[in-house]
């Protein structure tokens, strides 16, 4: 399910990248597809790690703690790169 999921997400990337810049009802509906197929992302790689694992309540949060880091890192990071180049 994760594989499927990068793919939806590339295959959605690459319609942003061609048809956002020349319609708004694309680079909405575009947006929100994106959004939908990036949230499989999540419970696919928490039952994932639980196929693995035993997901106690210190994995958990670790687990959490790192999605949160990643959301809270990845604007600033994308708009220094947007603003430099």
């Amino acid at each position: 399910m994760i594989l499927v999921s990068l793919a939806l997400c590339l295959a959605t990337a690459v319609f942003l990248c061609a048809m956002a810049g020349s319609s708004v009802v694309s680079l909405y509906t575009g947006t929100a597809v994106l959004g939908f197929f990036i949230s499989w992302q999540f419970g696919s790689a928490f039952s994932w790690v639980a196929k693995k694992r035993n997901i106690t309540g210190r994995l958990s949060s670790i687990f959490f703690i790192g999605c949160g880091f990643g959301g809270l890192v990845t604007p600033p990071v994308s708009g220094f790169f947007f603003t430099r180049f």
